[in-house]
């Protein structure tokens, strides 16, 4: 059974299309969707929100935006969660989009700054050569209410496909992120097989071109929100399958982009990760997929430094290599 589409209305092609992904976010929505409208913008904008199935009332409260202001946006209502189904959502929303640049944030962070997407876009407009740009957020904890700073400290302003890299998956607060449309093209192909959309989004942008920081704050990340990615996948099995997943994928993408140092150095992360995450060393040893990473990524420095500083067990590893 397909979606319910309620289709933007409007002659007026977009400049900058906003793409939100929403599910079960009924206490946090309207945040985002006034986020949104609050934007001062000198040039046209379409958004377009996919709720993924939600079980709650956030889909009835789409269509209320709706009704509203039919010529700003493309609702995407699904009958089936496509999630549970392992299907892509974002890539096909990134095609879909008419604009010429693409601002994400999803249905449970929100703007705070009525210029954001107008900054961002001058800035594009004046440096051809960055694909992406990105800025600073508050980390707002939906459990406990804490907010702090989600930079503390000033990062450098431009930023290459290796810093990217380096950076992680935790690198750009997704609602911080807008980028050049023509480069999402391939990006479904790109993606495929990474566990992490956000990461595999922003190594393919930064292969593209360079990437702008801002330290300005604009938006609002939430975490510890019920239901969304990070707490679905909490445990432990399912943090240490999505890190083998994560280590095929940088496997797969080292044969396409030119970062070999940065890329082995995040395997190196994802590597030791998962043996830290729950003192389980001993799997290493056995482990002939991980032991493999290990060899043909030259990471013998690496497990050296955690030798000396997680746990004596390593040295086994470490003498098995040599």
């Amino acid at each position: 059974m397909g979606p319910i589409i309620l289709p933007r209305i409007s002659d007026q092609k977009p400049l900058v299309s906003v793409v939100s992904i929403t599910y079960n976010h009924e206490p946090y929505i309207r945040d985002c969707l006034e986020g949104f409208l609050m934007q001062k913008t000198t040039f046209p904008m379409e958004i377009i929100v996919h709720d993924d199935a939600s079980t709650d009332h956030t889909a009835d409260i789409l269509r209320e935006y709706y009704e509203k202001r039919p010529d700003l946006f493309h609702v995407i209502i699904e009958r089936e969660n496509q999630y549970s189904q392992h299907k892509s959502i974002a890539a096909p929303l990134y095609e879909m989009a008419q604009g010429k640049y693409i601002a994400i944030c999803e249905g449970d962070d929100y703007w705070t700054d009525p210029l954001k997407l107008q900054k961002q876009f001058d800035f594009m407009e004046a440096n051809g050569e960055y694909s992406c740009c990105f800025h600073n957020a508050f980390l707002l904890n939906a459990g406990t209410g804490t907010k702090t700073e989600y930079y503390k400290k000033q990062l450098k302003k431009n930023w290459t496909l290796n810093d990217v890299i380096k950076g992680g998956g935790g690198l750009m607060p997704t609602a911080s992120m807008l980028f050049r449309a023509e480069y999402m093209k391939d990006f479904g192909e790109f993606r495929a097989g990474c566990p992490v959309g956000d990461y595999s989004l922003a190594i393919h942008l930064a292969n593209k071109g360079l990437t702008h920081y801002d330290q300005d704050i604009m938006s609002v990340y939430r975490i510890s929100v019920p239901g969304s990615w990070s707490t679905r996948n909490s445990d432990s099995q399912k943090a240490q399958r999505m890190t083998r997943q994560m280590l095929e994928w940088l496997e797969k993408i080292e044969k396409t982009i030119d970062a070999k140092e940065a890329i082995d150095y995040i395997k190196g992360f994802y590597l030791t990760r998962q043996y830290d995450r729950d003192q389980e060393y001993k799997k290493l040893l056995n482990d002939e997929l991980a032991m493999n990473f290990v060899r043909k990524s030259n990471l013998l420095a690496r497990l050296k430094y955690f030798i000396k500083t997680r746990c004596p067990i390593l040295i086994k590893t470490y003498r098995k290599l040599k």
